[in-house]
């Protein structure tokens, strides 16, 4: 709120400076009637008459919400090369003001929008950069929540999965990880262990994607101790798929055993993910040359595919085919010829 006082004479500095906040407090008001031309007018006005000032530490946080709010309407309106001409030219200012909090709040608002611009060109290694910059912003102001941070942090491992750099986002997880883990005690509340949990997962799953099989295994187990039973079906199985990949059956069997119980306890023994453990654990027995366990898991699965319905037509092509094998290596050709015949009128159809 403007104050004009009689008694006190004001000097012109004093003048700019209501004329600075006029000038932003209307081009806000542009901003909130979708006039975005009207309100850079204003603020390009007002950051010309602040430039020309001298420094106040005082007005900072003025100087830095201007610096902000020209990008934030070109943005807007979709003008992408002036706004991120602006927003950079912010983020530098911002830089400089070293220990100064008043700009928190713009600060992280310039660099999401900047990330949505390149985003949206598809310059990945850019918005990776702009993660970067933001996440040593929260980290070093006391002002910025965990939460700030460890979400800064989550979409950099995204995007660096989307470009296949499973390594660097498992590194990112990790750090995650390390923030939560650091957090005083009274903040561990549900909430903050469900977090937990997902994360030690995406550090399993990207370990996984990279090859460090142990690490994987090593934050699965961990995320088991955090989790209730029916949600550690999705775990059974990622643990038996890498002890497969390492040849190990005896550890991946009891994976998936234990999913299978877990599935059939919650579901009454009807559900498609039940066919799928099953064509695994066939599997499994058919890598063990036990054909006689193999095919019976098949057909399990065959009869579950047949209560669901079409939907898993997908499903029932590779069990058929797999039935096949198993069936050739019986040496029962004509059985393998049954099903390898559906399996393939199956897959002409999808």
């Amino acid at each position: 709120m403007l104050q004009r006082s009689a008694c006190k004479k004001r000097g012109p500095k004093k003048e700019l400076y209501e004329v600075v906040l006029l000038l932003q407090s209307l081009g806000k008001t542009h901003e909130k009637l979708d006039r975005f031309n009207d309100a850079i007018e204003n603020y390009t006005k007002a950051f010309d008459i602040k430039q020309k000032m001298a420094p106040d530490d005082s007005q900072s946080g003025v100087f830095g919400t201007l610096q902000c709010c020209i990008p934030n309407c070109y943005f807007e309106l979709g003008f992408d090369d002036s706004a991120l001409r602006h927003f950079n030219d912010a983020l530098a200012s911002f830089r400089r003001r070293d220990g100064n909090e008043s700009g928190y709040d713009e600060y992280a608002d310039a660099a999401k929008r900047l990330v949505l611009i390149y985003i949206k060109r598809g310059e990945l290694d850019t918005v990776i950069e702009y993660y970067d910059d933001l996440s040593n912003f929260l980290s070093n102001h006391e002002t910025s929540s965990h939460e700030a941070l460890v979400s800064t942090l989550e979409k950099k491992a995204c995007v660096q999965i989307k470009l296949l750099r499973y390594k660097q986002a498992c590194n990112t997880f990790e750090r995650v990880l390390s923030i939560m883990q650091n957090l005083p005690q009274d903040k561990m509340d549900d909430e903050l262990m469900s977090a937990m949990s997902n994360n030690l997962r995406c550090i399993g799953a990207t370990a996984f994607c990279a090859g460090d099989n142990a690490k994987a295994l090593e934050r699965f187990k961990e995320c088991m101790n955090m989790m209730g039973d029916f949600d550690k079906v999705g775990l059974y199985n990622s643990m038996a798929i890498i002890y497969c990949q390492e040849l190990d059956y005896k550890s991946a069997m009891p994976m998936y055993s234990k999913a299978l119980r877990l599935i059939r306890i919650k579901f009454k023994g009807n559900h498609p993910e039940l066919v799928s453990l099953l064509i695994n654990q066939g599997n499994i027995f058919y890598n063990q040359d036990n054909m006689d366990k193999c095919l019976e898991c098949y057909e399990k699965a065959e009869r579950l595919i047949r209560n669901i319905g079409n939907a898993f037509h997908k499903h029932s092509a590779g069990l058929n085919y797999n039935m096949g094998l198993g069936h050739l290596r019986e040496e029962n050709y004509e059985k393998a010829e049954i099903c390898l015949r559906e399996a393939l009128e199956i897959t002409m159809l999808l």
